[in-house]
């Protein structure tokens, strides 16, 4: 219980701390995005009372945030629940077949959030595995999706879409290289989103538009059109000086944030959050 309190503690500071310096701190996901995927505080990892698929999910990492400032992270959420059992592991083709400890909170549950990071996002786009309960192989119960490999029964979760959602990153491609000295230093950027990405989030069948809005256009949300290619993604490229850029994308006349760019900043002149991008 003292471990408990003293992170919510360490919570509460952290917010106001964030709040005293005068920026508000958010989400990196937009109101549509964070009821889809669920947010995890150590609390509620700690409170949960029943098992349930795998599932992904956003997280607090404070490990993270010691070294990047970043809080949330995203991962995969695995679970088991057995009140008589004393110890749990999980194994599977993203643990390299090592045996990984899960925790265990009060009501029995045993909890494991595998990290997603962009190498086993980009290789892994079905996950295998099992649980090894008090020294027995088991299969999930939650997860009725399995099948027998190797003359072995394992249970098997898959993104829905995976491969459309994390491809298509706003990133910057490189430095423009030029013979004009005013050009020394200018970066080639290109902005994108699947399609599908923003279907899904913001539950909708057809786009019409996907513009985006930011300081070097000058927030005008009918400068600059993303156009989509054949795979289903919206992408646009631009020339950029060395600096900050702060941008929302325009889906339809609707502003949103970039789902795929953790790097969030509140403006309090318009009183909205935006995605940003460092060019040094």
């Amino acid at each position: 219980m003292k471990i408990e309190k003293s992170i919510s503690l360490f919570f509460i500071f952290f917010i106001t701390t964030l709040w005293s310096n005068n920026e508000k701190w958010e989400y990196p996901l937009f109101e549509k995005q964070k009821q889809e995927i669920k947010i995890l505080t150590y609390e509620e990892l700690q409170t949960l009372k029943n098992s349930s698929p795998p599932q992904l999910v956003y997280y607090y990492d404070w490990e993270l945030y010691q070294a990047n400032k970043k809080i949330l992270t995203k991962g995969i959420l695995f679970t088991y629940r057995n009140l008589l059992a004393k110890e749990s592991f999980i194994a599977g083709n993203f643990t390299n077949e090592k045996l990984i400890p899960m925790k265990r909170n009060k009501y029995g549950v045993f909890y494991h959030i595998h990290k997603l990071n962009d190498n086993n996002e980009l290789n892994i786009t079905k996950y295998l595995y099992r649980f090894f309960i008090d020294g027995i192989w088991n299969l999930d119960p939650s997860n009725q999706n399995k099948a027998i490999i190797n003359n072995t029964e394992i249970s098997i979760f898959e993104f829905d879409d995976f491969m459309n959602y994390h491809l298509a990153k706003t990133e910057i491609l490189k430095k423009h290289i030029s013979k004009n000295p005013l050009e020394s230093n200018v970066f080639l950027v290109e902005f994108k989103i699947h399609e599908s990405h923003l279907k899904r989030i913001l539950n909708k069948d057809k786009i019409n538009s996907v513009s985006i809005v930011s300081n070097f256009n000058f927030w005008n949300p009918y400068s600059n059109f993303l156009e989509k290619d054949e795979k289903g993604i919206y992408r646009w490229k631009t020339k950029l000086f060395k600096g900050n850029y702060f941008y929302n994308f325009v889906v339809d006349g609707e502003w949103i944030l970039d789902p795929l760019n953790e790097n969030t900043k509140f403006l309090p002149n318009f009183g909205k959050i935006f995605n940003y991008i460092v060019l040094e």
